[in-house]
């Protein structure tokens, strides 16, 4: 009898196990991996423009769902930007404070659901950003289409300013030369989408 009843509930478990996983399962909807084919910092000084770079090599993973309330966290290693020139991309890595914080931290707001993917759409998309240890968010006009068969380039533009990010905007040479606050950021992230 006791022995009965210790099968009855591993087979009980096993059932809750089962429904969890296939619950699990039944909640993505397909998978891929994206790409940050560009990204392009803008700024200007009272002398000119600079433009801090980005282009990822790899390609990662992420899992499509049904609620809309799905986000895509993206992560951005600051020493692979690039720049013209190196003295410039120092003072951004110091700007930032690369050294404390070595990532910005993307988060795209109903992103990773079956809609965002069906049509070629324009819209404003909520967008968190984390550079510095501040997080701010901001509403992005974005840009989706379908390149090839499953790949879709998903952009858009924002404009920030240093000090939203508790960064200071720099001087040099006493003065003569500064930063402005306003900062343009261009994406362009490529979605691969798998069934």
């Amino acid at each position: 009898m006791k022995r009965h009843k210790q099968i009855l509930r591993l087979l009980f478990i096993a059932l809750i196990l089962l429904n969890f996983i296939q619950f699990i399962h039944a909640a993505g909807i397909g998978s891929g991996e994206y790409l940050f084919s560009r990204i392009v910092i803008k700024g200007t000084t009272n002398v000119n423009t600079f433009t801090i770079n980005y282009r990822s090599e790899d390609y990662m993973p992420f899992t499509m769902h049904n609620s809309e309330e799905d986000s895509l966290l993206l992560s951005i290693p600051v020493d692979q930007f690039t720049a013209d020139s190196k003295l410039m991309l120092h003072d951004f890595l110091k700007l930032i404070n690369a050294e404390s914080y070595p990532y910005i931290q993307i988060l795209l707001k109903d992103v990773i659901d079956k809609d965002f993917f069906e049509v070629s759409t324009n819209i404003k998309r909520q967008i968190t950003i984390e550079v510095n240890g501040k997080t701010n968010s901001y509403i992005c006009n974005t840009k989706l289409q379908e390149s090839y068969h499953n790949k879709w380039y998903f952009s858009g533009e924002l404009n920030i300013k240093l000090t939203d990010f508790d960064l200071i905007p720099p001087e040099k040479f006493l003065g003569m030369i500064k930063v402005r606050d306003d900062v343009s950021i261009f994406f362009n992230i490529l979605f691969v989408i798998k069934n």
